[in-house]
């Protein structure tokens, strides 16, 4: 036999669609009725029929099976891919490969790369929508990195506003005072 090698006698033994000698055990039945061996099938995981390996395609990103009608063409890439396997970009509206695509911190958003800027604060990377500008500078970073000045609400990046060492409050540079008692630089909020 051809997939458990015991040796058998001709009439317990039979042809299988590939051309192999097995007996009963080893032989499987496709759903059209045509028998290989369990090493030369592959079961779709996109259908979860079988059929010879040597008619069905892989996946060029995880290398799992599938009939070759069953694969999605990547628009970038043109990778042949499962459908579990392909998103669309939210802004290109293409459907690519998932692991093209990038997931917006804020709104969660799956976008190609292209479509993000860097935080000025952290360089971590968000959709500009996702972003808040410095009122101060112009520069964009992602909302927890930003502060709001207590006297006048701007929105500022961490190295664009003081502390005042009295109060500890956060502002823009031009609320601070000098203390004349003190010597201290004092925030007027």
């Amino acid at each position: 036999c051809a997939g458990c090698n015991k040796v058998s006698c001709a009439e317990h033994l039979e042809r299988l669609s590939s051309g192999s000698l097995a007996c009963a055990q080893c032989g499987v039945t496709l759903d059209d009725g045509r028998r290989f061996l369990q090493d030369e099938i592959a079961w779709s995981a996109v259908s979860r029929r079988g059929g010879p390996k040597e008619t069905m395609a892989r996946s060029a990103l995880s290398g799992r099976y599938a009939f070759p009608d069953e694969l999605v063409n990547c628009e970038i890439s043109g990778r042949q891919l499962l459908p579990d396997e392909i998103a669309t970009c939210a802004r290109s509206h293409k459907r690519v490969a998932r692991d093209l695509l990038f997931q917006d911190p804020i709104h969660g958003q799956l976008c190609l790369d292209e479509y993000f800027v860097p935080s000025a604060v952290s360089g971590k990377r968000a959709l500009p929508e996702s972003m808040v500008r410095s009122t101060a500078s112009g520069r964009l970073a992602l909302p927890e990195e930003v502060r709001v000045c207590g006297s006048c609400s701007a929105r500022l990046l961490p190295d664009e506003g003081v502390l005042c060492p009295e109060t500890g409050a956060f502002g823009c540079q031009s609320h601070l005072r000098r203390c004349a008692e003190s010597s201290l630089s004092g925030y007027r909020g």
